[in-house]
């Protein structure tokens, strides 16, 4: 089998964009990067898993020496049959990567040089799939967790009112002194314990973990899934602030990083918003780091298929902005 050379190793990933383009600034290197991240312990085929393949020159398809069957390097990622090539792809991830305060898809468009909105418009959202928490990665030790209202979030709202009641929003976040670790956030249909716990599963490794609430009943159910759960709100508290003041700090970042940037969101592709806030405030310190982490995900093809648990959030392929593009989507100025 031909031996897959990365493009950039972790440990001299360009840190300016000039470098970074110089790098990444042909087909060829963009896809050699592509090829180690899905490959780098070998080529496996899809169809029948033999790691014997060749590679078909000046075409990015690789040929199972097994079964012929010819892949893409692209394939089953976020770039599959685009019709934009790779380099402007890994543009476009380098400008959301390091510009923590978010990026519209008007000053994409005008970034790369796009004729159409409409592209810069499904480039972005793409590149928001690829910004999910990867699978496992867990937060761990103390962590405060709260959930709130779209309705009740603090500050001047952004969010365009859906035809359906409003959903939840929860937030675990890792106690690291008086300042925010790490952070999950998610959209749930209600307040559950089924939806609370299930959040509390997907974000929080038990055993080795305090997980501090309120007192709503819901949480119950964790000290059976191998947590340890401190109510910290009194009962009859009529706010939680004061007792979860870390976990309503990031509810409050998160709606001023909202209205920053845009004057009006969706409610049906806010769970995209939703993940490009965490990646941000989570590689805030290293965000090269979080550029590799964006190409790796969106390489493997994390989060293409990403739905809510409950099902709430729609199939993210059947987003497209139906009457003006311009309006859920525009930087304020």
């Amino acid at each position: 089998m031909e031996t897959i050379h990365h493009a950039a190793s972790s440990t001299e990933f360009p840190a300016s964009l000039q470098d970074f383009l110089a790098r990444f600034e042909t087909e060829e290197a963009c896809r050699g990067f592509l090829a180690e991240t899905r490959w780098g312990a070998g080529f496996q085929c899809p169809k029948c898993g033999d790691h014997r393949a060749y590679r078909l020159a000046n075409r990015g398809l690789w040929k199972c020496r097994g079964c012929r069957k010819q892949t893409s390097v692209t394939s089953g990622t976020l770039m599959h049959k685009s019709q934009q090539p790779l380099r402007l792809w890994f543009h476009a991830a380098y400008l959301v990567a390091a510009r923590p305060g978010g990026l519209s898809a008007r000053e994409l468009q005008q970034e790369l040089g796009l004729k159409r909105y409409d592209t810069a418009w499904t480039m972005l959202q793409k590149l928001r799939q690829a910004m999910g928490p990867p699978s496992g990665d867990r937060l761990a030790g103390t962590i405060e967790v709260d959930i709130l209202s779209l309705d009740d979030l603090p500050g001047r709202s952004v969010i365009r009112r859906g035809a359906t009641s409003s959903p939840i929003l929860i937030a675990a976040v890792e106690v690291r002194g008086r300042g925010l670790g790490r952070v999950r956030m998610e959209l749930l249909p209600d307040r559950s314990a089924n939806s609370l716990v299930g959040f509390v599963q997907a974000s929080v490794v038990p055993g080795a973990s305090t997980v501090l609430t309120d007192n709503i009943l819901g949480y119950q159910p964790l000290q059976k899934r191998g947590y340890e759960r401190v109510s910290v709100v009194p009962p009859g508290s009529r706010s939680a602030v004061r007792h979860l003041p870390r976990v309503h700090r990031l509810f409050a970042d998160f709606q001023d990083w909202l209205a920053s940037t845009y004057h009006l969101v969706g409610q049906e592709h806010l769970e995209r918003y939703v993940d490009e806030f965490v990646f941000h405030h989570n590689s805030r310190q290293r965000p090269i780091a979080g550029l590799q982490a964006l190409l790796g995900q969106a390489a493997r093809g994390v989060g293409a298929q990403r739905k809510s648990r409950q099902g709430w959030v729609r199939e993210p392929d059947t987003f497209f902005p139906q009457d003006n593009p311009d309006s859920a989507d525009m930087k304020s100025r």
